[in-house]
């Protein structure tokens, strides 16, 4: 049998060029060694500040809010505001229930300085914790329950900012309501450093954004009526919609001497403003985040001897705003009271009577938020201001201030000779109620 040879070539032999080859390999060790360290070494946390405790580093306040005693607690189920008072709730709000946390002792201790404050709570929706008095600082917060100190803590995350007035040439305290067990962690997969979403109160001063008003004055009238525009009461020259637009002007300037940003529910004395719905009076208010709502308003009667002035406020209010501003009005001189009072008042000082168990003062409930069921009664309230006003955790705290009878003559007299003095008497009784300075006009 014969075979064929296959024919074989030998291989040529290929020299490895050194000088570039030492290079690469050199290049391609550097590179394996630096993906192994990148895949092999511990993740490291970074130390990122994510909120601020008192002055403190993040460490620091990592450690504090971990060593912290916590033992007994009670549930806040809802909070709410009105003007500068922060009010905290056991129980969803409800007009109509007292909450079981009024009469008991609440307690903020500042974790900065060691300070407390203690406060009785009481049923006044202006009578909890009024944000402005405290001084800057981290506070725990306890109620006492059986003579027992328990931290309140919350089913649902809270992070909510509110301000205060500015106070302070320009500036305001700054208010986080804080209820996350996460707070302060650094990293996704760090634990949490506390086993519960305890209540805290983070107070720090600084200025206030400028889309936050600080008052709100309503020039009442101009309003549509049908196909109409009301202008109030009308006599002696004097048409009431002209009048409380002109002492509005004079208010916001008094008001500026204390560094305050006041807003004007029309924007000239000719516009025509509805109360209820969107850009009406009302949503403006809303809309300027502002503190404090001031109706002013004139009477009228077919009763031509009929005069006085008189501050009315919400019934389920103290009266202590609405007395100091009257009192500063008396001041004026030659005003004097209507007569008219409600229980534990002097005269002049009227609580709004109540319909269906809520303020019967539309402008006075339709201000408050949700904790004066604001959008919840009427046809004109649910259609035109349920969107903005029912759910609102912000009440504005309102009077209605009714400065005289412009159908008697000598009210109408006084008005003509001392509105200026009025003005300033009105923005006064504000200055002692609030505590408020005038802003420096000193020169570095």
């Amino acid at each position: 049998m014969t075979y064929s040879r296959r024919n074989y070539v030998p291989k040529k032999r290929r020299h490895i060029r050194w000088r570039v080859a030492l290079p690469l390999l050199i290049l391609l060790a550097l590179i394996l060694y630096s993906i192994g360290n990148i895949l092999l070494k511990p993740k490291e946390i970074i130390e990122e500040v994510t909120y601020t405790v008192c002055d403190y580093s993040q460490a620091k306040a990592q450690t504090t809010l971990h060593d912290l005693t916590y033992g007994e607690t009670v549930e806040v189920k809802d909070y709410l505001y009105y003007g500068e008072t922060l009010n905290l709730y056991s129980s969803v709000y409800n007009t109509a229930s007292k909450d079981s946390f009024v009469g008991k002792t609440l307690i903020l201790k500042n974790i900065c300085d060691g300070n407390e404050w203690v406060y009785m709570l009481n049923s006044t929706i202006d009578g909890q914790i009024p944000l402005e008095e405290l001084d800057p600082g981290f506070y725990e917060i306890f109620i006492t329950q059986d003579l027992v100190r328990k931290r309140l803590v919350s089913a649902d995350v809270i992070n909510d900012t509110s301000y205060t007035l500015r106070r302070n040439n320009g500036n305001g305290k700054i208010v986080d309501l804080i209820a996350n067990k996460d707070l302060l962690k650094s990293a996704v997969d760090q634990p949490s450093l506390m086993d519960q979403n305890y209540l805290f109160l983070r107070i720090t001063e600084g200025p206030i954004p400028d889309e936050v008003a600080d008052i709100y004055i309503d020039a009442a009238h101009r309003s549509k009526n049908g196909n109409s525009v009301e202008t109030g009461q009308s006599a002696f020259d004097m048409i009431e919609a002209e009048e409380t637009y002109k002492l509005a002007l004079l208010m916001k300037t008094e008001f500026a001497k204390y560094g305050l940003k006041t807003v004007i529910s029309r924007n000239d004395e000719s516009e025509v403003v509805s109360s209820f719905g969107t850009d009406g009076r009302l949503h403006r208010a809303y809309k300027s985040k502002a503190k404090y709502y001031i109706e002013l308003q004139m009477n009228g009667s077919t009763n031509a001897a009929q005069r006085g002035t008189q501050v009315i406020y919400s019934s389920f209010a103290s009266n202590r705003v609405a007395t100091i501003v009257f009192k500063s009005l008396m001041e004026t001189g030659d005003l004097v009271s209507t007569g008219n009072y409600s229980k534990g008042n002097i005269s002049g000082v009227v609580a709004s009577l109540k319909d269906s168990g809520l303020d019967s003062r539309p402008v006075i409930r339709e201000s408050g938020g949700r904790i004066l069921a604001a959008g919840t009664i009427g046809k004109l309230s649910i259609s035109g201001n349920a969107s903005f006003a029912a759910k609102s955790r912000l009440g504005l705290q309102a009077l209605t201030i009714e400065y005289i009878y412009l159908s008697n003559a000598q009210d109408a007299a006084v008005w003509k000779a001392k509105m200026n003095l009025i003005a300033e008497n009105t923005v006064a009784g504000y200055v002692k109620a609030l505590r408020l300075n005038a802003v420096s006009t000193a020169t570095p």
